[in-house]
Order: C-alpha cells, then structure tokens, then sequence
C-alpha cells in the first residue's frame, strides 16, 4: 500500500512539561519574564540618541557616563558590542595610489589601511590629499613625513589621531550603495554636532565636508549624491563619491530658511522641508539643479518627515501629504487630520522622532508626553487615527527619542525605539508593554440603525474577533449618548484555527475556528447604540475585531 502524506511538521516541538493548558501558560510565562531578565541597556548615560537598523543588525548611539563623547553600539546575541572606531591620519603629496588592506609604513611605525578616503588632487599629479583609516598603529605614532605601502606612497600630516564622536545630537540616517557590489551598500549618518559618517558594519568613516562648522542636521541620497544641511544651507557630495565636497559635481545652496528635514521624492526630485517653507530639487547634477518653491507659508516640523506612500509630514495646521502640497499649494486640502485637529493643535509642539510600520501602513509620530498619533492608510487614503500611550504598569513614562524601521536578516519588518532609561525597545512585537498588562480599547460611534426617532430593543451583540490565543474582552454598550448602559459583560475569545494543506503544522490552534464569535446578550432600549469593548492582559496574544453584529427589534416612535 502506498503510502500519502497530509502533514508535515515545520519544525521541532518545544515541550514544557506541562500535563494541562493552565501549567503550560504558567512555565511559558516564566520562560518570557527570565529572558526579559536578561535584556540590558545599552552602556553609558543618557538618552538613546539614535538607533539605525543596518543589514539586518540593530546599531544603538549612546552617550558614555562621562557624557564626553557618544559612543556606538551594536545588538548582539551575548549583549551590547562596542563599536572600534579605529584611527584617522591625514596625508598630502600623495605620489603613488595607496589601497585598502596595505601596511602604511613610516620608518618603525606600521598600521594596516582599513580605507583611503582621497578628497581633492590626483595620485598621477603627485597632489593627491585626503586621509586613511587605519588600525592599531605600533610605536612609535607616525609623524610629519613620508610613508608608503607596497605600491604607494604620500607624505603624512602629523601624528594619527583617534576617532571619536561628541555626545549629544539627534541621529538621522541612510542607508545607501554609492559603488556598485553587493557588498558595498553603508550607513549614512548625521547628528547636529560633528561630521557626518559612513559605517560598513566594520569600518566607520568621518566624513569630512570642508565647512568651518561641520555639523549636518539632516542627510538623504538623491541622484547619486549624498546631501546634508546645516542651517539653512543645502550641499551635497560629488557624484557616486560620499568622500569627495569640492569640484566634481558637489554644491551647497541657500534655501533662506532653517532646514528642518530632506527626504527623497518620488518623481525625480528631492523634498526640503523649512519651518514654514516647502521646496522641491530638481536635476540631475550641479549642472541643471533647480530649486523650486512649492509654499511660502506651509513646511513641517522637525523629526516628522517620513514615506509612506507619499511624503508624510507633520505641520501647523496638521498631518499633511506632499503630493497634495504639489497639487493644491497652501490649501487646507493638503491637510488629512481635520478630523483630530484639537489633538493635532496640541501636540505640535510635543515632537520628539517619528516612524512608519510598512506591514501595518501605518505613519507615526511620537511626543514628549511619552504618548504617540498612529495614522493608518489604506491604499494611499487616510483610514484613520489611534492615539498609543508609552506610559508602563508603573505609570513612568517611556518618552520615544528616536525610532528605526528595516528588515531583519531574514526580510522581516522590526521597528525599536530608544528612551532617557537607555534601553532600546522593540516595538510589534510580544504580548505585554516590557513586562506590564497591554491595554487596549476601542469605543464605535453611536448608530441609530437607520432610524435615529425609533426606539429599538437591542437583544445581542455578536463579535468577529480572530486571535493567535485565548483572549478576554470586557464589552459595555450604552444607549441614548450614554444616557443609560448595559452592565459589562466579560467575553472569552478562541481562534486562531488553521487551514489544511496551507498553514503550517505548529503555526494554528487545533479544532479551534479562523474567527470567534463571542456574544453578549443586551438589556436596553434606546433610540441608539454606543459599544466599549476593552481588554487588559499581559501574555495574550493580538486580537484583531472585525466587525460587531446588533441583533434588535424595532419598537415605537420617540415622542
């Protein structure tokens, strides 16, 4: 007989011990509170003041406890690993073309090359200029004179210098490949407070752009070019060289405003965003870019520019579209959060980061009261808005100071934010806030079922909830704008079912159905309907409510 396969397993089953369900969530939980035990914060004082996920690896800046310079740190399975950032020397009279890799030999003093960073000059002219990272040097340091590798040669200007970053600042970053292999894509960064940098997972680059105050606010790729403001200043690279700020297609131009935030756009341009100015970049170079204006009253607020289907951006007068912008000026219609505008009005000052959730297409911007607005889209369209509280079971308040969204090394979304506590949080993700009960509720409008005068008898309420485990909601519905209300009626969900032969083995509860259907049975009249439905659990699984089904009869007139 032969034989037919209807299941496989997708992997190893993790066997608690336990002999019931109750056992088993109580050795699960345990599991959950001892790794969280084990978590640490991230080395130093301070603020999280920035976090980047690059390559699949998150990267976390701190400052260090003696607030005296920033330190970068990288997530790794046995904890926090600093970052070496290795040492800079500055050569001129380059005559001879030194590699990645070589030995910079001067006499005694040897140090490997870990990158050539040529800013202006040519090896063929014997003028080439600029600096070499480098490793650990032997003794003694190098000096003001010649040194070679195997093929080169340059005159040294001085002694190596160690590399370090200033504490303070507000990290902006991105993530970019100006040269072409696969192994070549590198982070991007700016602060507020020093020179820009590149990171390749291993070998951190200041960047070094010739102004007198080289401190970059905000940074974005655009046309090959790295760009960066300070003040109200916007330059950018060479073409296809991050190294290179002089000749070679590099510019800088004034936009008469402060700049508060630049972000590529689709439709070959880039988007500069002034306090109370928006302005578009076109071009493909130095040689044909052309700055226009598309408002003199309306920009953004800093931290708040993001891409989510378009340009998103947060200012005076709410939560706004630049594609709207482009195609009705300084209307009120480029403005989507009408509706929330008393929230909007007084959270425009509270800014502190902002984010998106692809999976969940989702813009969020984050506040000083350690609370957050979510606006969800739908195919480009607003869907609507929630307000998050970052307040733990303790009442201390997680204020966000900065948040990054990428892919894991497996292509999946993860998204973290950094608080004043320096831990770095990982949003979507678990069943509790760090620990402490999740809680969630959501109120509906009050329907009057089409007949706003009738008095109707409301007998049921019949949820749609789906959920990855057993889940409890509380529901409370009132009648008349609250005028009376049912009693509370606690309601236990069970869901998460699977379909044969297309979810996996150990990925859905068995004999349970895809949606539940819990009901609560009602006791009020009313001319309308307001429905609560809330809950408050720490190691419950999502819940995701579909849709809430009345059951009524119709009665009399309202006289």
């Amino acid at each position: 007989m032969a034989l037919t396969t209807y299941a496989t397993s997708a992997g190893v089953a993790v066997l608690s011990g336990a002999d019931n369900d109750t056992d088993h969530a109580t050795y699960l939980q345990s599991a959950i509170e001892g790794l969280r035990a084990l978590i640490g914060k991230v080395p130093g004082s301070g603020q999280i003041r920035g976090i980047n996920i690059y390559n699949g690896v998150v990267y976390a800046f701190r400052d260090n406890t003696a607030v005296t310079a920033c330190v970068m740190w990288k997530a790794t399975s046995i904890g926090w690993v600093e970052i070496d950032l290795n040492n800079i020397v500055h050569f001129t009279l380059g005559t001879a073309e030194l590699s990645d890799g070589e030995v910079l030999t001067q006499s005694g003093t040897t140090a490997t090359i870990l990158r050539v960073v040529k800013q202006s000059g040519d090896w063929g002219a014997n003028d080439a200029a600029g600096y070499f990272i480098i490793d650990t040097v032997s003794n003694p340091s190098y000096a003001n004179a010649v040194a070679t590798s195997a093929l080169g040669s340059c005159t040294l200007d001085g002694a190596e210098q160690v590399n370090t970053i200033p504490a303070g600042g507000t990290y902006e970053f991105v993530n970019h490949n100006f040269f072409g292999s696969i192994a070549t894509k590198r982070m991007y960064a700016c602060n507020g407070v020093s020179p820009m940098f590149e990171f390749d997972g291993t070998i951190y680059v200041p960047l070094s752009t010739g102004n007198a105050a080289d401190k970059p606010s905000h940074i974005a790729v655009y046309k090959f070019h790295l760009f960066f403001s300070i003040d109200a200043s916007l330059q950018n690279s060479a073409t296809g060289d991050p190294y290179v700020y002089a000749g070679s297609g590099a510019n800088e131009i004034g936009v008469g405003d402060d700049i508060v935030g630049i972000r590529e756009e689709i439709g070959n341009s880039l988007a500069i965003l002034s306090r109370n100015k928006t302005r578009m970049l076109y071009g493909s170079d130095s040689t044909d870019f052309d700055l226009r204006t598309l408002s003199e009253e309306a920009g953004g607020i800093e931290w708040t520019m993001q891409r989510i289907g378009a340009m998103r951006y947060m200012d005076d007068r709410g939560f706004t579209s630049l594609n709207a912008v482009q195609a009705y000026g300084d209307f009120k219609d480029n403005v989507f959060s009408q509706l929330i505008e008393p929230l909007v009005d007084a959270s425009k000052t509270k800014v502190t980061t902002s984010s998106i959730s692809k999976t969940k297409n989702q813009y969020r911007v984050f506040l000083n009261d350690a609370s957050a607005i979510y606006a969800t889209f739908d195919n480009k369209k607003i869907k609507g808005f929630t307000t998050v509280d970052f307040t733990d079971g303790n009442g201390d308040a997680l204020i966000v100071r900065c948040a990054a969204n990428g892919e894991d090394t497996n292509g999946n979304e993860i998204a973290f934010f950094g608080s004043d506590d320096g831990y770095v949080y990982q949003m979507d993700k678990g069943t509790s806030f760090d620990g402490y009960k999740v809680e969630s509720f959501i109120r509906l409008s009050f329907s009057h079922m089409d007949s706003p005068e009738d008095i109707k008898r409301f007998l049921k309420a019949v949820l749609e909830v789906s959920a990855d485990s057993q889940v409890t909601l509380l529901f409370t519905a009132d009648f008349d704008y609250s005028e009376r209300e049912d009693i509370t009626h606690s309601l236990e969900v069970s869901s998460g079912g699977g379909y044969w032969n297309i979810d996996n083995w150990n990925e859905f509860n068995w004999s349970e159905a895809s949606i539940s259907n819990p009901e609560a049975y009602l006791d009020g009249s009313g001319k309308n309907i307001g429905i609560l439905i809330y809950s408050e659990a720490t190691y419950e699984e999502p819940h995701t409510i579909h849709s809430a089904i009345l059951h009524y009869e119709q009665r009399r007139r309202s006289r």
